[in-house]
């Protein structure tokens, strides 16, 4: 058989020779690959060659990698070459036995690949097939830090364990404990699995003394759940490897729940990823479920514990203190504002008052004779009796009006009376004056007994409260002291009138004839 030449460039292609003692297993894993997918990807680079299946679902992947080594002839003229090929092809391809020689072809620049078969009887036979160009492999990469446990089976034991299952038997569990490895079949208890009624429960345990190897980290009942077709046709191919291949690595992680690892020599590596759903298992080990729930529950009350404890100390500390301490402060300043108030009402109130009493003290200190109207009155029509006058007078005043025949009577008298009032009035002054300051000295002393709080004591409301009664009770009691010395004066005024009118009684004849004189009042007056 003769092989393109090595001068061309670009165009050389990409020739691998697989020698007669690794057919048979470049032969199985590609039947294996063509069964289970669709496409086969091809990577090549100039120290190692990589097949991966591309199912028609992600739930399960294939990947083989063989080194330089592995092959008789390896000519690689390009650094990496990326291509796809059609599954099924290579399914009925490789079933052929007896083969000497296996050429693998890839020509770029036709965009063919060639599979050349040579046999004992100077027989060959040649394929070609299309391929389509990729830029990279899309197989998953197991994270060796997300795995949660890991057992090592030799595959013809796995094998052995699937063939019990029955035919119809579509899906699988896998339980991985502590002391026990179990293959079941789905139960009623299983919710999440289908066709749970048609099937007929089987359950193969598994010793652990007839492992290699077996390690679960986390020490808790894993379950996984995937195909068992799938599972069949993968145990059945790691069974026909060649006896000098390592037992099979089982490992259950996050992404991909199950994952098979194989080594035949130094030279070929197979990884087969399952993308089954990975859950602890808490029906298998109740006991040991209750144990975790009652350490999960212990946990969150130390969690709350420490958080209540962490809050308790925020509160009391120093800082804390002072904050609390300053805001009492501020609402203090806020409340004095208002005592200042209070006191600026009083002081008005005060200033009233005393703006009252002058024009009373003028009103009282006037002579009951106005010696200005006598003309006024001598012309005016409207005299009156005594009586009436004192009715109609200004403030209840007696005006006894201007009289000839009167002032001839009282000369001398209006300045005595004058006097009288003037010191009646000088000693209601006095009175009220000294009832204003007493009733300043009380609040002012109630005022020194309230002493504001301190800066680590809150301001009692009780003692603000019974502060402004105290206040109300002192206006009242002042506006009551106001309105007794009003009608006081009022009763005084009405006396001293009632003895001016004595004073000044006329004579019976004459007052017989200032009767014949009067003229009753008009509503014109």
């Amino acid at each position: 058989m003769s092989y393109p030449s090595s001068n061309q460039s670009d165009q050389e292609p990409i020739v691998l020779e697989i020698p007669s003692k690794h057919f048979k297993l470049f032969a199985k894993s590609m039947q294996c690959m063509g069964k289970l997918g669709d496409e086969i990807e091809m990577e090549f680079t100039p120290n190692k060659c990589i097949f991966a299946l591309t199912p028609s679902s992600l739930n399960l992947h294939f990947r083989m990698e063989l080194s330089k080594e592995f092959f008789g002839i390896y000519q690689m003229p390009q650094n990496r070459v990326c291509i796809g090929i059609k599954a099924r092809s290579c399914y009925s391809f490789f079933q052929a036995q007896n083969v000497l020689q296996f050429i693998i072809e890839v020509n770029i620049g036709e965009g063919k690949v060639q599979f050349h078969q040579r046999f004992n009887d100077h027989i060959s036979k040649s394929y070609r097939t299309a391929f389509e160009s990729k830029t990279e492999i899309r197989t998953p990469q197991s994270d060796p830090s997300k795995l949660q446990a890991r057992m090592s089976i030799k595959p013809k034991l796995l094998s052995e364990l699937i063939s019990h299952f029955s035919a119809h038997t579509t899906e699988v569990i896998l339980g991985l404990g502590k002391e026990r490895i179990f293959f079941k079949t789905p139960t009623p208890s299983d919710s999440d699995i289908q066709d749970k009624k048609k099937i007929l429960h089987t359950e193969i345990g598994v010793d652990l003394n007839e492992l290699d190897k077996y390690d679960n980290q986390f020490d808790l009942p894993l379950r996984a759940v995937f195909q068992l077709k799938d599972l069949k046709t993968i145990s059945t191919y790691l069974a026909a490897l060649p006896n000098d291949s390592t037992p099979s690595q089982i490992s259950l992680g996050e992404e991909y729940s199950l994952t098979l690892q194989s080594r035949v020599g130094n030279t070929c590596f197979i990884t087969i990823y399952f993308a089954a759903d990975t859950t602890v298992d808490h029906t298998a080990y109740p006991q040991q479920q209750y144990q975790q729930q009652q350490m999960h529950q212990q946990q969150q009350q130390q969690q709350m514990y420490q958080q209540q404890q962490q809050q308790q100390q925020q509160q009391y500390s120093p800082q804390n203190q002072m904050v609390i301490a300053n805001n009492n402060n501020n609402n203090y300043q806020q409340r004095q504002p208002s005592q200042q108030q209070q006191q600026q009402q009083q002081q008005q109130q005060q200033q009233q008052q005393q703006q009252r009493q002058p024009s009373q003290q003028q009103f009282r200190s006037s002579p009951p004779y106005n010696n200005n109207n006598n003309n006024n009155y001598q012309s005016s029509p409207h005299r009156g009796t005594p009586s009436q006058r004192s009715e109609f007078g200004n403030d209840g005043v007696y005006d006894i009006g201007n009289y000839d025949q009167y002032d001839q009577r009282q000369n001398g008298t209006p300045q005595q009376q004058q006097q009288s009032g003037d010191n009646y009035n000088n000693n209601n002054n006095n009175n009220n004056n000294n009832n204003n300051n007493n009733n300043n000295n009380n609040i002012q002393q109630q005022q020194n007994q309230y002493q504001p709080p301190n800066q680590h004591q809150q301001p009692n409301l009780y003692q603000q409260q019974q502060q402004q009664i105290i206040l109300q009770q002192q206006a009242q009691q002042n506006q009551m002291i106001y309105q007794m010395n009003e009608s006081q004066t009022s009763r005084k005024s009405a006396t001293r009138t009632l003895a001016q009118d004595l004073y000044n009684d006329p004579d019976e004849d004459d007052q017989g004839q200032m009767d014949d004189e009067e003229v009753p009042f008009s509503q014109d007056s």
